[in-house]
């Protein structure tokens, strides 16, 4: 690390902008280099290629101060630079990236949008009030946003899903997930889980998936419904409350409860389902 630090040249530059300034920059990076991108107001678009290189087109909003583009083979930084002090509203900059399919990528925007298709190292992705929206192959992603929505399309194994006034959308994931919204809703259909939850406070939840031996699965939600559907009933042991809503769809006879909250054992019951909420339903599918 150390030989490298001293062999890796850096590369910082400050592009001058005018309106509408068209982008077209590239720079080699290593198959599995890291790249990390901020953008105030627009979009960020990262598409995975074959080439060890990251191509940047796009467009830069009339007011962006520069295009600070920093880093080496192994480490790429390309922020969108605004003056700090500004009484006009913010030009959108419009990011479009080609990146090698195993790069590591962290994107942060404000009032941007931020979207993926066909990367498959770590993926960090984030943005105050824009939409999250990825394609991913990898194993390991978080996305996070404020008032957008997220959503995704991948078979990872570990991953994490938030927003605060948005929606949650995923499908094909599968391992280890926690999915969380306070304003908006959950929907999910999955594979294999080991470890899944999901948590909102004024929406619902809507999950299909296949629960593995000795996995674990909570769901909960203060005002919404809570909506299960096991793809393969298998061993489960499935705890159901609520406390002004109704329980329906029972799978079988209950272990112990009433009409407010329950559990059953289906087959061996080594898998764990906890289903809560506070002023909704909880519906079993199968």
């Amino acid at each position: 690390m150390f030989k490298q630090a001293l062999t890796a040249t850096a590369l910082l530059i400050a592009l001058p902008v005018i309106a509408a300034t068209p982008i077209d920059e590239r720079r080699a990076l290593a198959a599995d280099g890291r790249v990390e991108v901020n953008n105030l107001a627009g979009l960020i678009e990262v598409v995975g290629w074959d080439e060890n290189a990251v191509h940047l087109t796009g467009e830069l909003g009339e007011d962006v101060e520069a295009l600070e583009i920093e880093g080496d083979r192994e480490r790429l930084s390309i922020h969108v630079r605004y003056p700090k002090k500004s009484r006009r509203s913010v030009e959108e900059t419009m990011l479009r990236l080609r990146v090698p399919h195993g790069a590591a990528l962290d994107l942060n925007a404000v009032s941007a949008d931020v979207r993926v298709v066909g990367t498959r190292g770590d993926l960090h992705a984030a943005s105050v009030s824009g939409d999250v929206d990825v394609r991913f192959d990898g194993e390991r992603l978080r996305l996070n946003s404020v008032s957008g929505d997220v959503s995704v399309q991948s078979a990872a194994t570990d991953s994490e899903l938030r927003t605060v006034s948005g929606d949650v959308v995923a499908r094909g994931l599968r391992g280890e997930l926690k999915a969380e919204t306070v304003s908006g809703d959950i929907d999910l259909i999955g594979g294999d889980f080991s470890d899944l939850a999901g948590e909102t406070v004024s929406g619902d939840l809507q999950l299909s998936v296949r629960l593995l031996p000795k996995s674990r699965l909570r769901a909960e939600s203060l005002s919404g419904d809570v909506r299960l559907r096991l793809v393969d009933t298998g061993d489960v042991r499935l705890s159901m409350k609520t406390f002004s809503g109704s329980l329906r769809g029972r799978p079988s006879k209950p272990v112990s409860g009433d009409q407010r909250s329950a559990e059953y054992t289906l087959g061996a019951g080594t898998a764990r389902a906890e289903l809560s909420t506070f002023s909704g339903d909880i519906v079993i599918e199968r």
